[in-house]
C-alpha cells in the first residue's frame, strides 16, 4: 500500500472554499449590489456574496457609495426602507408613484385613508389600483377682487387628493355677460387657462371679472374631478385718484368738462355696490359709460375706461367743428343745404362736442341747428335720448361724488 495519504477531489474543493472565505472575511468585498424598492444599485460592503437587502446592507456601505445611492433615491419619490439609512424622512412617505413610472416600484399605502373592503390585508389601496375611487377637493380664497390699482387678485388654488397624488390637471376661466344694446360683447369671457400640479395660479393676461370657475381633475385610481366657483368683482378707486386720471381738457373745452361728464354718467364710479361694472340701460359701461365697441377693459379696468372716454370726447371736437361746412353743402336734419351757415364759435363747438359724446356722429343728431331766416345757430338738441344732456353735464360739480 502507498504510504502517501489519498486526497479526494471533494476535499480539494472544500479546502479551496474555506481558503477563499478566510481571505474575504478579513477584507471588504468590492462590487456588491443593493436593491432598494426593487431598483438595483451598485455598492460595496463587508459581506460575502450578493446579499442585497436595502434596509440591512445600505448602512454598511462606505459613506461615499451610500451618499450616491441616497441621492439617486431622493429623485424617485418614496422608499421607506432607505429612509433611516439615508437620514431622509421624505423617503418615508405615503405618496404613490406616478402611474406607469418609477421603474416598477410598488404603490405605497396611505395610512390616513379609511380601509376599503377590497384592500389587501395589512394595507390600503393606492392610486395604482384602477378600481379605487379617489376624492379630490379645491381650496381657494372666498373673496377675490380686482383692486383699486387696478390689478387682478392672486388666484391660488390648491387641490387635495385622497389617497395622496400629484397627478392633477387644472382648467380655469372667468365668464361675464354684459347688458346688450351696445356694440362689443355682450360676452366678455377670459381665455381658458390650464395647468398641472398640486397648486394652480392661472394668469389670464389681462383684467377680467365675473364668475371664476376652476376645475381640478386626477387620474388617480378610477379618476375624479371637482369644480369650484367664485364671484370676481372690482373695487372702486378713490375719487381723488379717479379725478387725477381724468385730468383736464384743453380749449375749446373747459378744463373740468370730462370730470363733469363722468359725474353725470356714473358719479365717477366704475363699479356698483355688488362689484359689477356700472351699466346703463343699453349696456354702457364704467366711469365714462362706454358703449361703442366696448371691450373687457372698458368693463373691468377703470383706467382703460377713462382713456376711452377722453379719446371719445376729443374725437368729437373736430367733428363738431366741421358741422357748419356740412350744413352749407348737404341736407342736414332734413333741411338745407344752407350756403350762408356761419362757422361755430369755440363756445358752440364745445356744446356740440359734449352733446355728441352722448349722441354720436350722425348728421341728424347734435346740439345746434341752422336757422336761415335769422342767420344764426339755434340750440336744438337731438339724439342720445336726453334732450337736456348738455345742461345736466354742465350743472355737475367736477368733484363728485
Amino acid at each position: 500500500m502507498d504510504q502517501h495519504r489519498f486526497i479526494r477531489p471533494t476535499q480539494v474543493f472544500v479546502t479551496a472554499v474555506i481558503a477563499i472565505w478566510l481571505a474575504t472575511s478579513a477584507a471588504s468585498v468590492r462590487g456588491q449590489d443593493v436593491i432598494c424598492c426593487k431598483e438595483l444599485y451598485s455598492g460595496d460592503g463587508n459581506w460575502f456574496g450578493a446579499l442585497r437587502d436595502c434596509k440591512k446592507h445600505l448602512p454598511q456601505m462606505s459613506p461615499q457609495t451610500r451618499a450616491k445611492i441616497c441621492s439617486a433615491l431622493a429623485g424617485k419619490g418614496c422608499c421607506p426602507e432607505a429612509a433611516a439609512a439615508c437620514n431622509n424622512p421624505a423617503l418615508d412617505c405615503t405618496a404613490a408613484p406616478p402611474r406607469g413610472g418609477g421603474g416598477g416600484r410598488p404603490g405605497l399605502p396611505n395610512p390616513s385613508a379609511s380601509p376599503s373592503p377590497s384592500a389587501p390585508p395589512g394595507g390600503e389601496r393606492s392610486c395604482t389600483d384602477p378600481t379605487m375611487t379617489p376624492t379630490i377637493s379645491i381650496d381657494l380664497p372666498e373673496t377675490l377682487d380686482i383692486d383699486q390699482s387696478p390689478q387682478m387678485p392672486e388666484i391660488r388654488a390648491t387641490a387635495t387628493v385622497s389617497p395622496e397624488s400629484y397627478d392633477i390637471t387644472w382648467e380655469a376661466q372667468i365668464k361675464f355677460t354684459a347688458r346688450s344694446g351696445c356694440s362689443g360683447g355682450p360676452q366678455f369671457d377670459s381665455p381658458k387657462i390650464s395647468g398641472t400640479g398640486g397648486t394652480f395660479t392661472p394668469d389670464f393676461g389681462a383684467i377680467f371679472g365675473g364668475k371664476l370657475e376652476i376645475k381640478a381633475k386626477t387620474t388617480c385610481g378610477s379618476g375624479a374631478e371637482t369644480t369650484i366657483t367664485r364671484d370676481l368683482g372690482g373695487l372702486n378707486a378713490a375719487p381723488a385718484d379717479v379725478r387725477t386720471e381724468i385730468g383736464t381738457m384743453g380749449a375749446p373745452l373747459e378744463a373740468d368738462d370730462l370730470k363733469k361728464i363722468a359725474c353725470h354718467e356714473s358719479r365717477q364710479r366704475q363699479f356698483e355696490s355688488d362689484k359689477t361694472p356700472t351699466s346703463g340701460p343699453g349696456g354702457d359701461a364704467g366711469i365714462m359709460q362706454i358703449c361703442f365697441q366696448r371691450t373687457v377693459g372698458d368693463l373691468w379696468n377703470w383706467k382703460i375706461n377713462i382713456a376711452r372716454g377722453r379719446a371719445n370726447l376729443l374725437e368729437k371736437v373736430p367733428f363738431a367743428r366741421g358741422i357748419p361746412n356740412k350744413v352749407r353743402r348737404q341736407v342736414v336734419r332734413g333741411q338745407g343745404p344752407f350756403p350762408n351757415a356761419k362757422p361755430f364759435t369755440d363756445a358752440q363747438v364745445r356744446l356740440e362736442a359734449i352733446k355728441r359724446y352722448n349722441a354720436g356722429n350722425e348728421l341728424d343728431v347734435g346740439y345746434w341747428q341752422w336757422d336761415d331766416a335769422s342767420g344764426e345757430w339755434v340750440a336744438s338738441p337731438q339724439g342720445g335720448g336726453d334732450p337736456n344732456y348738455v345742461a345736466n353735464v354742465l350743472g355737475q360739480n367736477a368733484n363728485c361724488p
